[in-house]
């Protein structure tokens, strides 16, 4: 029996150690704060799960122009030069508007404050040193693909002061769609800042940040937004947050469960 239990840890340890889940919520059960989303600017607001169909849904209700969304707080998770952070979700968003200014927005990065409930303030992320990556789809118009805001940014849509990358094709919904989109963000840190690529419904594009800055290979906290006049809703499903190690790394354990296979392998008894 022992015999079988290396090499099956082995072939266990090959299907998962190319990326290390930081977490994943499917929103099969529990409510959204058992899986710590929260909202921010909750006037006219509404966020629950629907365990059948294992999603988050987030409601506003109002004629106001009005910037909302939900803040979810991860375990801080630093990447070295060779990883990679993945970021993924699928999105079905409702109600947008034909504007470039009512859009839903997604954003992943590291900030100081700590989000253990709603926040009725719409600008939750404003003080102190922030790092932020904003991205943006609009209905019908070609919108910024990426910014990177830091230094006191405002919120998830916008403010501080704000890097626009450049390379990453814009993303667009389309309000009379009734698909879901996947979407998918890869951070890779280089020796000079970040790779940065962008698969959008299957729509694959890059952009290159040069940043030597530590904050900036950090995340900690992720949140969707829409900044709209009038009624809107959005439902996430399968939002995760992983971390693929760099390749040497992977083929030193490789290595090192090769040897200790070597090692476990029975000597041959010698005859009497």
């Amino acid at each position: 029996m022992k015999k079988l239990l290396l090499p099956f840890f082995a072939i266990a340890f090959a299907a998962t150690a190319h990326s290390q889940v930081v977490f994943q919520d499917n929103f099969s059960s529990g409510t959204a704060a058992d899986a710590g989303y929260y909202r921010f600017g909750t006037t006219g607001t509404s966020l629950a799960t629907d365990d059948t169909a294992g999603t988050l849904n987030y409601a506003y209700s109002g004629t106001a122009a009005n910037r909302s969304g939900v803040i979810k707080q991860f375990a801080s998770t630093t990447i070295e030069i060779g990883e990679t952070l993945t970021f993924a979700f699928t999105i079905d968003a409702r109600d947008l508007r034909a504007d470039e200014n009512n859009s839903f927005r997604w954003s992943i990065g590291n900030i100081g404050t700590s989000v253990s409930a709603d926040l009725a303030d719409a600008e939750p992320f404003s003080g102190g040193t922030r790092q932020n990556y904003v991205f943006a789809a609009a209905t019908g118009v070609a919108t910024t693909a990426l910014n990177q805001h830091s230094a006191g940014f405002s919120s998830p849509v916008n403010g501080g002061t704000t890097t626009n990358l450049s390379g990453l094709a814009a993303s667009n919904f389309s309000d009379a769609s009734t698909d879901a989109f996947a979407i998918a963000v890869a951070f890779t840190r280089t020796a000079s800042g970040l790779e940065i690529s962008k698969d959008f419904g299957g729509n694959i594009s890059s952009a290159t940040f040069t940043t030597t800055n530590a904050n900036d290979f950090i995340f900690n906290t992720l949140a969707f937004s829409m900044n709209n006049a009038g009624d809107y809703d959005f439902a996430l499903s399968d939002v995760s947050v992983s971390v693929i190690p760099e390749p040497s790394a992977w083929a030193l354990s490789s290595g090192v469960l090769a040897l200790l296979m070597v090692l476990r392998r029975p000597r041959r008894r010698g005859l009497n």
